[in-house]
């Protein structure tokens, strides 16, 4: 699903949406004809265009940054655990092993306007950054129509620029991270943002059960199972949408402590952290330049 709201004299919403089916055609994993299918598979008529070249080389510099915990190359894991666009497979501890051979941004190298893989078998996966490089893109679209005041949410993915029609800046709810439908979605806070890009993570809506057990969708990268980890949710603000999706997605994986360190020592980056504390009770942290977000602090 995806909102978006412009200031326009004319109605551009066919622009819009013929822009995102010409993005799904070439980072949807779910489609087998896009271009980072045609990868994946290792098709013939294969052939890198910008948009997988961009979303590659910045997923290998938040890979080196967060030291691996962010690596779209863990695709193979996250289809058997069922977190991809495959059928789920028999989870083993054997199977696991034999996935995570092929799992390393090391893996991949680019080289101008070529991709080459070290395995036919490596996979890889844009959930954790493509929805926030589609709010780039089609932000990029919009300014390209004259439009300077806007709001793009894809996905939960935000990019908010200029003011509403009444001059006020945008106002968007960061989500209590409870179990809940849709209908019954509870607001931990409120942001009023402009000229900044948002990204949500959390294991509190996605995530599968097996058995007596619960897993959350955010697999670490260096073990091939679902991280245990001490955050329940993370919002992050970035100038570049894919950026916050990507460390948002790190952030899960890596747990409170390490990241909020992390978060502070990346420019024009802040973050929110909703957290369970060793006491069990559930705590809120952010960076120092987040503050200028929040309405209600």
């Amino acid at each position: 699903m995806y909102h978006v709201i412009y200031e326009h004299n004319e109605d551009i919403s066919d622009e819009i949406n013929s822009f995102l089916v010409d993005f799904s055609k070439s980072l949807s994993n779910y489609d087998r004809n896009s271009v980072i299918s045609k990868f994946n598979y290792n098709a013939k008529d294969f052939k890198p265009d910008s948009l997988l070249i961009t979303m590659l080389t910045a997923s290998q510099e938040v890979w080196q940054k967060t030291e691996g915990a962010f690596d779209i190359t863990v695709a193979p894991v996250a289809n058997l655990w069922g977190f991809g666009w495959e059928k789920p497979g028999n989870i083993d501890t054997s199977r696991i092993v034999a996935l995570m051979q092929y799992v390393g941004m090391n893996k991949i190298s680019i080289s101008g306007q070529q991709i080459t893989k070290q395995y036919p078998e490596v996979m890889i996966i844009g959930n954790g950054i493509a929805q926030g490089l589609s709010v780039d893109c089609l932000a990029y679209f919009l300014e390209s129509k004259g439009i300077s005041n806007y709001l793009i949410e894809i996905g939960g993915e935000v990019c908010a620029k200029g003011y509403k029609a009444n001059s006020e800046l945008w106002k968007i709810g960061i989500d209590k991270p409870i179990n809940s439908s849709y209908s019954n979605r509870q607001n931990q806070t409120v942001l009023s943002l402009t000229d900044w890009s948002l990204a949500t993570s959390g294991n509190y809506r996605k995530f599968v059960e097996m058995g007596q057990k619960t897993y959350g969708h955010s697999i670490n990268p260096k073990t091939g199972y679902p991280a245990k980890t001490d955050v329940l949710s993370v919002t992050v603000a970035t100038r570049q949408c894919m950026y916050a999706d990507a460390y948002a997605t790190a952030f899960m994986v890596i747990g409170f402590e390490k990241s909020f360190e992390l978060a502070k020592k990346i420019p024009d980056l802040e973050a929110y952290f909703i957290y369970i504390a060793p006491d069990s009770t559930h705590q809120v942290a952010y960076t120092d330049g987040f503050d200028k977000f929040l309405l209600d602090e």
